[in-house]
């Protein structure tokens, strides 16, 4: 009876962890050009498994003003929606990180493990200063913000004041929450997405998706905004035709393994995983799969051999339309 009683119970402590499983994303906006020194965050976007505790914390920055040289990431987040103020678990802070970058670059990857994030959900609110909540128990006052190290320059505040806070989602359920792909030399991976998130991954004039494993790519069920242009999509080398914000794609027959979107304009940074966001739809509950970016306006070679010289003249009219410049219907 004891027995029967006890797996039960396991049971069902299994089955609320397994419900109360998900992906959650957070973003903050930074202005670009607010900052007197060398750096300029402009955004930080967060994904985060609330059972396990695992984070990934993209920081971007302006292109005039990147991550480079020996400096130093404060980033403190404090959720005051826990029914309780005490650092743990309501206060991660991510602190003393410091980076000494050879090299320019506009994104910046931090990846971890924190046993406060277990109690952390979608709807629940976070900020990166004390001015919107007040301070954690413990805690008199504070910030997040980047520093040129040996602190010879302003620091750079992330999401300063009244308006450093955003309500955490689901990852995936909108573009300012999207599923952020793993980074990998030249490519982006997006592993075990859901089926009907937004994914976002790098982007530049256009981007290929190729699937992984063995599912599909049905179609694209919406795109981000903010962009002068509709974006053209290929697919099995077909154009498909130009869409926008609010519009949708179905991929012909059971779906594919692979397309392209041309004509992001104005081109975004290449090396941001956060600046592109799609919603895409899958004929599987969940797939993985790569996203490599076409950095030029110029069809990649891939996209050249699969359209063919008729493809080529379309994206040629479809840039000439868009830009306003003479074009003929023949």
């Amino acid at each position: 009876m004891f027995t029967r009683i006890w797996r039960i119970a396991a049971l069902l402590v299994v089955w609320s962890v397994s419900v109360r499983a998900e992906l959650i994303s957070f973003s903050f906006r930074d202005p670009a050009g607010d900052s007197a020194g060398p750096i300029d965050v402009t955004r930080v976007n967060a994904n985060f498994d609330n059972v396990t505790g695992a984070y990934r914390v993209l920081l971007s920055s302006s292109a005039s003003n990147p991550f480079l040289g020996h400096f130093r990431v404060n980033l403190n987040l404090f959720n005051p929606d826990l029914g309780t103020n005490a650092q743990f678990p309501s206060f991660l802070p991510l602190n003393l990180i410091d980076f000494n970058l050879v090299t320019a670059q506009t994104t910046l990857e931090l990846t971890g493990v924190d046993a406060r994030l277990s109690q952390w959900e979608a709807g629940q609110r976070v900020a990166t200063n004390n001015v919107p909540f007040g301070n954690p128990s413990g805690v008199t006052q504070f910030a997040s913000a980047v520093s040129v190290l040996p602190f010879s320059a302003p620091d750079d505040f992330i999401a300063p004041g009244a308006a450093g806070f955003t309500t955490m989602r689901k990852a995936g359920e909108s573009p300012s929450a999207p599923i952020l792909p793993v980074i990998r030399p030249g490519f982006f991976q997006c592993l075990i997405c859901s089926s009907g998130g937004w994914i976002d991954p790098e982007a530049a004039y256009g981007y290929t998706y190729q699937m992984l494993g063995g599912s599909l790519f049905t179609g694209i069920l919406d795109f981000p905004t903010g962009f002068s242009n509709q974006f053209m999509v290929v697919a099995d080398g077909v154009i498909l035709g130009s869409f926008g914000p609010g519009q949708g794609v179905t991929f012909p027959g059971s779906g594919t393994v692979a397309f392209t979107i041309l004509g992001i304009e104005p081109a975004v940074d290449s090396t941001d995983p956060g600046a592109f966001p799609l919603r895409l739809a899958f004929n599987t509950p969940t797939a993985s799969f790569a996203m490599t970016p076409i950095s030029t306006p110029e069809p990649a070679p891939i996209t050249l051999l699969s359209l063919g010289l008729v493809g080529i003249a379309l994206i040629e009219r479809y840039r000439r339309r868009s830009a306003g410049l003479p074009h003929s219907e023949d």
